[in-house]
């Protein structure tokens, strides 16, 4: 399962970017902390390696997780459920990523620029 928004990821020029945008919305949200990152790949790979870990060693914590970041949880139980612990793993991060993703896009969409005020009223 590739989430759409990993696929467009993948295949924009500005991936470094992107990877660091989300990385650091990440570590900004205070739920979980990456290291530094060079690619959408590898964000990837290490926050399913991180979720994995919380799957077998803190279950109530990682749901706690997906509270806070506002994923979907019925669509990552079912994944829990149906997958082996690496996939749902790698899935559930995607989740996150694609999570993440959009409220980033939605604080860009809705930002004000200096001086456009007026415009609010």
């Amino acid at each position: 399962m590739i989430l759409p928004f990993l696929d467009w990821a993948r295949s924009r020029n500005s991936n470094k970017m992107e990877a660091k945008a989300l990385l650091q919305q990440l570590n900004e949200s205070g739920q979980i902390q990456l290291r530094s990152v060079v690619t959408m790949e590898e964000l990837e790979a290490v926050l399913a390696q991180r979720i994995g870990t919380l799957m077998q060693k803190d279950p109530e914590g990682l749901l706690q997780l997906l509270y806070r970041i506002d994923v979907d949880e019925k669509q990552a139980l079912r994944v829990w459920a149906d997958a082996s612990a690496e996939e749902a793993a790698r899935v559930i991060s995607r989740l996150i990523l694609e999570r993440q993703w959009q409220k980033i896009e939605t604080r860009r969409r809705y930002r004000q620029e200096p001086g456009d005020e007026e415009e609010r009223w």
